[in-house]
């Protein structure tokens, strides 16, 4: 009854993830941790969707026409692109980096 309803979707899912969580005792308890978890982070990207990536300890393009350029070439030669990064559908953390990269400040590998 009521299948495929929003809140009788949400929760069977609720539902299911208390379930899971259970059962499987080594699962993070917090939604933070349990992402982290289930996708954990790309050591070689910058940001957590692969916008930017480390090469030889700097930051460049991950994707695009643009891939595997410099951000500081990018700064430098390439802010149409950039402008349009900004205005475009990106994460917030992407434009934050690009935002202080605008203003010099580059992301540091660890």
């Amino acid at each position: 009854e009521d299948a495929h309803r929003a809140e009788r979707d949400v929760r069977a899912t609720i539902e299911i993830l208390e379930a899971q969580l259970q059962k499987h005792g080594e699962l993070p308890k917090n939604v933070p941790l349990l992402n982290e978890f289930v996708n954990p982070r790309d050591p070689s990207w910058v940001d957590r969707n692969g916008k930017f990536r480390w090469s030889n300890g700097n930051a460049v393009i991950g994707f695009g026409r643009h891939n595997n350029k410099l951000l500081k070439d990018m700064v430098d030669n390439g802010q149409d692109y950039l402008k349009w990064m900004l205005a475009s559908d990106f994460s917030s953390e992407v434009k934050s980096i690009i935002t202080e990269a605008m203003e010099g400040r580059f992301p540091q590998s660890s």
